[in-house]
């Protein structure tokens, strides 16, 4: 198999530091235990810097390193966040190696696959036993029902959609591994519709039941004029007793009123967490919804559009064994939504000190210095989405930080 060699490019020094700095910002401003965000660090180190897993600037034999990822807002192949509580600020991880070269079994070139199911594959075979409490016993069961292979019959139309993508962060002092599904490529290759096969997929894990109110909720919004996007899928790879799987879902059109059926699912979801989010939703409607209409227009409700679909609210139900009533979280795409990123971080610096979450000014610091590239003022971007919990009755504020690899000031993209 080919791999990318970083120091092929001559920007590769560039490119090592901007994640390094990145990383290395957000690592300090992490409040975990040193030596496990210093595993953390090992592991960003060996398979984002070092082994190339990201591609680089610079050329894959011969061909452009850069893939239109589904994993990030920006597309990217990483995008990392910060958990905010009380009590702590946790450090995550989401990324797609990027794609590797195979040989067309037709004219025998060489040219880069088009599902990028192989590179993914690849790497967990390798490094998929990232503690002891990793168990991929689910990840197994669901890889052949929701993915497509490359010994599978493959229309064009289902290339260039990301499948395999993979999270870790740090719980109880060790790494813990996620893996996310994004389903495109298996609808369109299969000819069926992406409820059909998420529920044939769950039925394989005992989840069925726990599914079919959500099933019938979209219909209903469906029959409404009002369709979702059941987007991808995302699974601990922990024990089964342990494991959640998540749902992700996308709606066209951010209003608090709807927003809040959807939380509800027609009573279905776990009535306590459904409160908590209804008060986070109206709080963080009332911090970017400047005009307090509490409606915010996607400007393409065309959820099938690639560019479009980072517009829209997103919704995830999560599914775990022992409980038939989903939990439910929602997401806002802020990026699309605040004038600039210096707008977004005034925001919520004010909100994360008016809620007693961090004294003013460290979210600010945070940002400035994970923002070396331009100025924050200059557009939106880096800050993509917000997402919003209770965890045992403490709020928790959780920011999605896009890479901006391939932003124009880069001095690779020059």
């Amino acid at each position: 198999m080919s791999k990318l060699v970083v120091g092929s490019s001559p920007h590769s020094s560039a490119w090592r530091a901007a994640l390094e700095t990145q990383f290395y910002t957000l690592k300090h401003f992490s409040t975990e235990p040193e030596a496990a965000l210093d595993q953390l660090q090992s592991f960003f180190e060996k398979h984002f810097v070092d082994d190339g897993l990201l591609g680089a600037p610079g050329e894959l034999q011969g061909q452009p390193s850069r893939w239109t990822s589904f994993v990030a807002d920006d597309h990217s192949l990483l995008e990392y966040s910060l958990a905010i509580s009380h009590s702590y600020t946790r450090l995550r991880l989401v990324f797609e190696p990027a794609p590797i070269q195979v040989v067309s079994q037709t004219s025998r070139d060489r040219q880069t696959d088009p599902i990028n199911i192989l590179a993914p594959l690849q790497w967990i075979q390798r490094h998929g036993a990232l503690g002891p409490r990793t168990d991929l016993t689910w990840f197994q069961a669901l890889l052949p029902a929701l993915t497509v292979m490359p010994s599978d019959k493959i229309p064009k139309e289902a290339s260039g959609f990301t499948q395999l993508a993979f999270g870790v962060e740090l719980h109880s002092s060790e790494i813990m591994m996620k893996a996310y599904f994004g389903l495109d490529a298996k609808a369109i290759a299969d000819g069926r519709c992406k409820e059909d096969i998420v529920e044939e997929a769950l039925a394989g894990i005992q989840l069925r039941q726990s599914w079919l109110p959500i099933r019938s909720y979209l219909f209903d919004l469906q029959r409404a004029g009002k369709p979702a996007a059941l987007e991808f899928c995302g699974v601990d790879c922990v024990s089964s007793d342990q494991a959640r799987m998540k749902l992700y879902i996308r709606f066209s059109r951010i209003d608090l009123q709807e927003l809040e059926k959807h939380l509800d699912c027609k009573g279905h979801t776990d009535r306590k967490v459904f409160e908590s989010q209804k008060t986070w939703a109206r709080e963080l409607f009332t911090l970017f919804d400047e005009k307090r209409e509490q409606v915010i227009e996607c400007a393409d409700s065309d959820l099938s559009a690639q560019e479009a679909r980072s517009r829209g609210a997103l919704v995830y139900y999560e599914l775990r064994k022992g409980t038939t009533a989903p939990t439910a979280k929602f997401y806002l795409p802020i990026r699309h939504y605040a004038a600039d990123d210096d707008d977004v971080v005034q925001k919520l610096d004010g909100f994360l000190f008016s809620r007693g979450l961090r004294e003013a000014g460290w979210y600010r610091r945070l940002v400035q210095a994970f923002v070396t590239h331009r100025a924050l003022a200059k557009r939106s971007g880096v800050q993509s989405i917000i997402g919003c919990a209770y965890k045992k009755g403490i709020p928790e504020l959780t920011v999605y930080l896009a890479t901006e690899l391939y932003a124009p000031e880069r001095p690779w993209m020059i």
